[in-house]
């Protein structure tokens, strides 16, 4: 059985877990002790508390289940944590201790580290939110992508922290909404060192090195279309689910084998309130919904940051919300067709104070190759006045986007159907896809590999691990898929 009182760290994700089971039990920690409980089961943690609608994060009695306390039938209507006759949960009906045994038992499971289930190919991308590596999946050879944060980095910062559990709360919901362009997770577990991610993998790599390998580094202006578009779903995706993104770029628009996209990176993501309005239209069955309320960090890649994020502190506190991630689709699209970025284009990279400037004060000039469709829509999208700018809605409105049916968009990714037009001009551009690697079965993914690359580029040492990473846990991070997709069954 868990302390009595776990520190208020731990307790990060318990609010956001659903309910695996809520129910009337009558809970006997001992031969001589029987009270009637609420229980709920959210992940791996069970909670019993005498008011049902308890908060999370203070229920009378809180057991985080392990293998050793699994839950097991005993009589009728009873089960046991352990491998004693007490603790002993007594339910209503077989069928409901049926239940809650069941989906405990896939609860533990998912929570269980599974470092050891993948063989490491090599590092991918060592990034600000943490190192990626390709692996493969031992059971049957997949090729998927293992993200790895640092424990130690976490420990450090209360804003990392925030963004680790905002990206684990987005994942955890794409694959419970079952969400078409969102990158799925496969596998969530921590170990003593680091939290992890594990994800399908783009078979193309990210947008971003697609355009770098592409003749004149741009797409055709009907192929972006096809790419776009599933790019526009991706972030409405994650609007429906009520997150900004505040990183959208083509580093974080990964392509599958068949061309379909994939939207990741979900450190920066903020939550807020959506409401719901109805249908768009008398003949659209397609639901209307805005993101209520807004941001105010100053996050985000520099190049993709809206004027509203880089103003002086007085307008700074009016904050952003659902338009600095069409300001930033904007900028996508047309790097895509351009293969430069719409303001400070003379400018470096390096120098913030001078991109910040040139997105502000220079006028936005689109060069003549891109057609007039193309041009509306993307003064559409970089207006620099937030109010004027189009909404998602607007852009999936717009002429250049005439003749896409944006149900069969949905429909042909879920259906994993080939974009033959994207993935002929990928090949033709010499893009090729990164299905075959050299991989030593022997190879297995270890802490050792991990810590040694987290700490490649790391500015903090042995002394400060042992220090940091002893109280960081997030109960119920663990996520498997196996387990999670049959929880309603």
């Amino acid at each position: 059985m868990a302390p009595k009182h776990l520190r208020s760290r731990r307790h990060h994700l318990l609010p956001h877990l659903p309910a695996l089971s809520s129910q009337l039990v009558h809970y006997s920690p001992s031969p001589f002790t029987r009270t009637r409980r609420h229980l709920q089961l959210r992940g791996p943690i069970l909670l019993l508390s005498r008011h049902a609608h308890a908060a999370p994060t203070s229920p009378d009695v809180h057991i985080h289940l392990s293998a050793s306390l699994l839950p097991s039938a005993h009589g009728s209507r009873a089960a046991v944590l352990g491998s004693s006759s007490y603790p002993r949960l007594t339910f209503r009906s077989p069928p409901a201790r049926d239940v809650f045994v069941r989906h405990a038992a896939r609860a533990v499971a998912a929570d269980r580290s599974g470092i050891h289930r993948y063989g490491l190919v090599h590092e991918l991308d060592h990034r600000a939110s943490g190192a990626v590596h390709r692996v493969m999946r031992k059971a049957d050879g997949r090729l998927l992508a293992l993200k790895t944060v640092a424990k130690v980095d976490v420990r450090a910062s209360q804003g990392k922290l925030r963004r680790l559990v905002a990206e684990r709360l987005v994942l955890g919901g794409a694959a419970s909404a079952a969400c078409a362009f969102v990158v799925k997770l496969v596998d969530a577990f921590e170990t003593a060192d680091h939290f992890c991610f594990v994800l399908e993998f783009g078979r193309f790599g990210d947008l971003e090195d697609v355009l770098q390998r592409m003749p004149k580094g741009r797409l055709p202006e009907d192929v972006a279309r096809d790419v776009f578009s599933e790019i526009v779903l991706a972030v409405e995706e994650c609007h429906r689910m009520g997150f900004l993104h505040r990183d959208v770029k083509p580093a974080n628009v990964l392509l599958t084998r068949e061309g379909h996209v994939r939207l990741t990176d979900f450190a920066l993501a903020k939550e807020l309130r959506v409401e719901r309005e109805g249908s768009s239209g008398e003949d659209s069955e397609e639901e209307e919904f805005k993101i209520v309320g807004r941001a105010y960090s100053f996050v985000g890649t520099r190049r993709f940051m809206c004027p509203q994020k880089l103003t002086g502190r007085q307008d700074a506190r009016r904050g952003y919300g659902a338009p600095s991630d069409v300001w930033a689709l904007g900028v996508t699209l047309f790097v895509m067709l351009t293969g430069s970025y719409p303001f400070g284009r003379n400018v470096s990279t390096r120098n913030a104070r001078a991109v910040f400037q040139a997105t502000q004060n220079e006028e936005l000039v689109i060069p003549g190759e891109v057609g007039e469709e193309a041009a509306g829509l993307l003064r559409g999208m970089l207006c620099k006045d937030a109010g004027k700018r189009l909404g998602l809605a607007g852009v999936k409105r717009h002429r250049w986007f005439r003749g896409v049916d944006w149900a069969t968009v949905t429909e042909e990714c879920r259906a994993g159907s080939v974009r033959k037009r994207v993935v002929q001009a990928l090949e033709e551009g010499g893009v090729e896809s990164r299905d075959m690697v050299r991989y030593d079965a022997r190879n297995v993914v270890s802490e050792v590999d991990l810590f040694t690359s987290a700490f490649q580029i790391g500015r903090l040492g042995e002394a400060a691990r042992e220090k940091e990473v002893e109280e960081v846990e997030l109960i119920g991070f663990g996520y498997r898929e196996e387990f999670e997709e049959g929880l309603g069954k």
